[in-house]
């Protein structure tokens, strides 16, 4: 579940479905991402499919996990019995 957000642009995707400043393809797969954060209960959720890539940051504290929106997109958040500042960002 999702309890906080990083950044008003993917509260407004988890929100409303779209953000001004991007194509409506990338809002489609990032919003479909933000909702498997939400249905998530324990991280063992984003172990499949593998194509999510799920995996935890480096150097960050608290520990940062993420998976993957396409090439270049993620959404990553930080987990304490849910997931909170969600952050819908360009990895390049």
């Amino acid at each position: 579940m999702i309890y906080s957000f990083k950044d008003k642009t993917t509260q407004e995707l988890f929100q409303k479905g779209h953000a001004k400043r991007l194509d409506k393809e990338l809002c489609k797969k990032a919003c479909k991402a933000l909702d498997r954060v939400q249905a998530a209960t324990r991280l063992e959720d984003f172990y499949f499919p593998p194509s999510l890539r799920f995996h935890a940051l480096e150097g960050y504290t608290p520990k940062r996990f993420a998976i993957r929106v396409n090439d270049q997109w993620r959404i990553s958040f930080a987990w304490d019995e849910g997931a909170h500042e969600v952050l819908f960002e360009d990895y390049h």
